[in-house]
C-alpha cells in the first residue's frame, strides 16, 4: 500500500451533470428578498478597523435592475450613522421590528432631484444679472 492515500473526488448527489448543464452564465450573488433580515457591513476597508460595522435591514436594500426580486450586488454604505445605516445592532433590530419601509437609496428621487437641480441651475444662467452703476 502507497504511503499516501488517493484522493477521490465524489460527486454530489445533487450535483448537475456538465454535459446536460444550461449554458447561461450564472448570476453572481443572486440573493433574494428575504434571504437576510438585517445586513452587516465591515468597514474596515475604508477605516481600517476590524471591528466596526454597519447595519441595515435587509427588505431595505436596493432591487437588482431587470428582477426586482434579487438585491442589487453593489449598495451604497454610509459610514456615518443615518436613517437607514447605523453602527448600533440593537438599534437595527428595532427597525426590522418596527416593520417600516424604506430604501437605502432610492434611484428614482435621486434623479428627480438631480434633474431639479439641474434645471434650477438652467434658469439661473437665463436670469439677467443685475448690475449696479455707481
Amino acid at each position: 500500500m502507497s504511503k499516501y492515500k488517493r484522493l477521490v473526488k465524489r460527486k454530489r448527489k445533487d450535483a448537475v451533470n456538465p454535459r446536460s448543464a444550461p449554458t447561461a452564465p450564472e448570476k453572481s450573488r443572486p440573493y433574494q428578498f428575504g434571504d437576510f433580515d438585517i445586513i452587516a457591513v465591515n468597514m474596515q476597508p475604508s477605516t481600517s478597523d476590524w471591528a466596526r460595522f454597519m447595519y441595515t435591514v435587509g427588505s431595505w436594500l436596493m432591487p437588482r435592475t431587470g428582477d426586482k426580486k434579487l438585491i442589487e450586488i453593489m449598495q451604497p454604505v454610509n459610514g456615518n450613522r443615518s436613517d437607514v445605516w447605523t453602527d448600533n445592532i440593537k438599534e437595527c433590530i428595532g427597525w426590522l421590528l418596527s416593520g417600516e419601509k424604506k430604501v437605502v437609496f432610492d434611484m428614482k428621487a435621486a434623479k428627480k432631484q438631480k434633474e431639479a437641480e439641474r434645471k434650477a441651475k438652467k434658469a439661473a444662467k437665463k436670469r439677467p444679472r443685475h448690475s449696479t452703476v455707481s
